[in-house]
């Protein structure tokens, strides 16, 4: 069987099933039968279960097997992308640091918080969210697909392609589910934002932001000096990044709403 396909059928049972379980119409269904807490158990469960198979067979087969688009050998795409990469890289990195004064982190608590008013508007956006909505989302997007186009096989162009869908597809349902909970007030938001607006770099609001130097810091040592971690095992420790991050934030996650 063809790396890429092999690939791709691993990729597709940990996507299907991400999108699946966050879906507006499977999640009510499982809280409502196991819970909050049930849920999330569930959920972290089936993305280990999913993007470990991943992991390794990205780190067995990604190298092989038909050629991919290689435009890292030509100089000035190389040169585009690698821009084009870092710069995803500096918003993702940037999202992280700065998500507790996001929007999204602020509906999160106002749910928890049952006496709170909840027909609030939102504050302004912040430095972040000027320039991206969902720096996250977005971030990654920027830095797989670039990525993708530079792969030197078809197999390792869609094990990172499809961190990029994934991306896409997560800010859409996103967005919806936000929408649907809260209405005006996250319509109100989404009015004063945009997916991805760089134009709006400098502007004095964002240039005042240290979370960018924090980024841009943070960016040239993990990306920058610590490349060669990126490229083992044909970057199969991106994916082991992101399961484990995922996974101390969903605990972080619960230790709240216990709380």
């Amino acid at each position: 069987m063809q790396p890429a396909i092999i690939i791709g059928f691993v990729w597709l049972l940990f996507g299907g099933s991400h999108l699946a379980m966050s879906s507006s119409g499977v999640r009510p269904m499982l809280v409502g039968r196991f819970g909050e807490r049930g849920f999330t158990i569930a959920y972290v469960a089936v993305t280990v279960l999913t993007m470990v198979p991943l992991i390794v067979t990205t780190a067995l087969y990604a190298d092989t097997g038909a050629a991919g688009p290689n435009l890292a050998s030509h100089q000035i795409a190389r040169w585009f992308l690698g821009f084009f990469s870092a710069l995803g890289a500096v918003l993702l990195i940037a999202a992280l640091v700065d998500f507790q004064n996001s929007a999204i982190a602020q509906l999160a608590q106002r749910r928890r918080r049952t006496r709170e008013n909840r027909n609030v508007k939102l504050g302004p956006p912040t430095a972040i969210e000027r320039i991206s909505r969902h720096p996250f989302f977005v971030g990654l997007a920027m830095l797989t697909l670039s990525h993708a186009m530079m792969a030197d096989t078809l197999a390792e162009a869609g094990y990172f392609g499809g961190f990029a869908l994934l991306s896409l597809a997560g800010l859409y349902f996103q967005d919806r589910k936000l929408r649907g909970q809260w209405d005006q007030i996250y319509a109100d938001f989404e009015a004063e934002t945009e997916l991805l607006s760089l134009g709006k770099t400098a502007s004095p609001a964002v240039l005042k932001s240290k979370v960018w130097l924090i980024a841009i810091v943070t960016v040239i040592v993990l990306f920058g000096a610590g490349h060669p971690l990126w490229t083992y095992a044909n970057g199969a420790p991106l994916a082991a990044v992101i399961l484990l991050f995922g996974l101390l934030a969903t605990m972080r996650a619960m230790r709240q709403r216990d709380r």
